[in-house]
């Protein structure tokens, strides 16, 4: 495990709570466009996070693997 680990299983922990927008119904859809974590260029920073300092972390947040 990398040293930044810990702060990725926080970030983790945070998309599972945050990013899937759970008042929809049998579809997946995210709340991007209330994070501030997303950039102009529709990038999101804590995937940008995760990529660069724990590529191998697997079932990354309601993202998956994407």
């Amino acid at each position: 495990m990398g040293k930044y680990h810990e702060a990725v299983q926080a970030l983790d922990q945070f998309t599972k709570g945050f990013c899937r927008d759970r008042s929809v119904k049998d579809d997946l859809v995210f709340r991007c466009n209330e994070c501030g974590f997303e950039l102009p260029d529709k990038t999101c920073l804590i995937k940008a996070f995760k990529c660069k300092y724990e590529p191998d972390f697997k079932n990354f947040g309601s993202m998956g693997d994407l």
